[in-house]
């Protein structure tokens, strides 16, 4: 009788411990978002702003978050007008670029924060803009 109970205390511990890791492994992690005004400023049609993130392709952003003036929250649905991504904190470098007749470009870097989320607007109305918001 002795043996099953610590068998049984063995167990629980062994499991407790296997659930609490996992959690802890889920608050690892940051997000970014991107977002853009390119195709709102250029309106020479439909275009995509490609995005890299440290050289590797992410995704890309189909048309502009509107109003221009707005900033997206990071529970933001829409795949068309942002790009969220989940990260592991550290640092990272950018890059977004279209083409409209010309080639547009962006590069920068930007940081990730456990449980927090970054925002990165590729902007040509005012240029990049790297913001940080605790979500």
């Amino acid at each position: 009788m002795k043996a099953i109970k610590i068998i049984i205390i063995v167990l629980s511990l062994a499991l407790s411990s296997s659930c609490s890791d996992t959690n802890k492994s889920e608050d690892e992690y940051g997000y970014v978002l991107f977002y853009t005004d390119a195709q709102f400023m250029l309106n020479c049609g439909q275009f995509d702003v490609r995005v890299a993130v440290n050289d590797d392709k992410v995704g890309c952003l189909q048309f502009p978050f509107l109003p221009i003036d707005s900033i997206p929250n990071c529970n933001n649905v829409d795949s068309l007008t942002t790009l969220i991504l989940e990260m592991k904190p550290g640092r990272y470098d950018y890059r977004g670029d279209c083409e409209c007749g010309t080639e547009y470009s962006w590069n920068g870097e930007f940081r990730i924060y456990q449980g927090e989320c970054t925002k990165v607007k590729l902007s040509l109305a005012n240029g990049d803009e790297v913001q940080h918001e605790k979500d």
